[in-house]
């Protein structure tokens, strides 16, 4: 079996100008290397290895890092986990992956049948996914569709296979188009990319889209043909 490698990130609060917990040595067992970062509010110290162990003051998160991963360093831009990453939430550990190319070269439409409400309004980080699943159960698994594209789409790198795609948030796509630059590949002298959030208003036949030249984002009708970038999160 292979052995797995975690990260361990241990807070230590300053108090009172002395360090609550760092003389327990507050990462104890199988840690290959450590780090600190004092800020004036809190000490962080941080390490790799096999197992963590902590003080009573101390929190601790631990995770390990993504199958068929061999480098477990992240950086907006990286190769990552089947694409580059283009969003890290706070811990900086955490976030969202987006294709290296486009997935709809041509053009695909949002919804090509019948206009139908699908209830796909959410519009936040992560929430492509429960969109994108929303849509597929609306219209069904045989209409080709945006949503459908990316969930089909797949990668593999090392080994190890990705098919966990589905189609951004209105939310999403901003940080996507915002970090385009160091992802690569979009069209942005004429491109328009499609969201998995569908318009509020006149839902049945509207939803939204950006375009990559400015940053625009607009309601569309579902059956236009835009482009499609799928993202996954990580």
């Amino acid at each position: 079996m292979k052995k797995l490698t975690f990260f361990c990130i241990v807070l230590v609060m300053l108090t009172g100008g002395a360090l609550m917990g760092i003389s327990q040595n507050p990462l104890k067992t199988g840690i290959n290397s450590l780090n600190r970062k004092n800020d004036g509010n809190a000490l962080l110290a941080w390490g790799t290895g096999t197992s963590c162990q902590g003080g009573p003051h101390n929190n601790i998160l631990t995770y390990s890092k993504e199958a068929g991963m061999e480098d477990d360093s992240v950086a907006i831009g990286k190769s990552y986990a089947g694409g580059k990453i283009f969003w890290l939430d706070i811990t900086g550990k955490h976030g969202l992956i987006a294709a290296v190319a486009d997935q709809s070269a041509k053009g695909i439409a949002w919804n090509p049948g019948k206009a139908v409400a699908t209830g796909a309004t959410a519009d936040a980080v992560y929430a492509g996914r429960a969109n994108t699943e929303r849509i597929l159960s609306v219209l069904g698994q045989g209409v080709k569709s945006a949503a459908k594209l990316c969930s089909e789409y797949t990668t593999a790198v090392n080994g190890v296979e990705y098919r966990d795609w589905y189609l951004p948030s209105r939310s999403e796509l901003v940080l996507l188009f915002k970090q385009h630059a160091m992802i690569g590949g979009f069209n942005t002298s004429s491109g328009i990319y499609w969201s998995s959030t569908e318009a509020k208003a006149r839902a049945d036949t509207m939803a939204w889209e950006q375009e990559f030249k400015y940053g625009n984002q607009y309601e569309d009708e579902k059956d236009n043909e835009d482009m499609v970038r799928c993202i996954r999160k990580f």
